[in-house]
């Protein structure tokens, strides 16, 4: 849709809807920004690496303590 479209849309909303239709605009911008700052986070800065251990191994382990 091209800007030309979409502010003629907007011109023939009711008043009652332009509050609204500007709380969307403004979440919209605000997801957008957030998306591009997600990306340029490494999670792996605050939360490292987890590795698991091998499923059976564990449970062998951890019966052994057990016995």
């Amino acid at each position: 849709m091209s800007r030309a479209t979409l502010e003629e849309k907007i011109k023939s909303l009711p008043d009652a809807y332009i509050e609204d239709v500007a709380l969307f605009i403004d979440y919209v911008v605000f997801r957008g920004q957030n998306d591009q700052a997600d990306k340029a986070t490494n999670l792996m800065d605050f939360f490292g690496c987890v590795s698991l251990p091998d499923g059976m191994i564990f449970q062998k382990e951890v019966r052994d303590e057990w016995n």
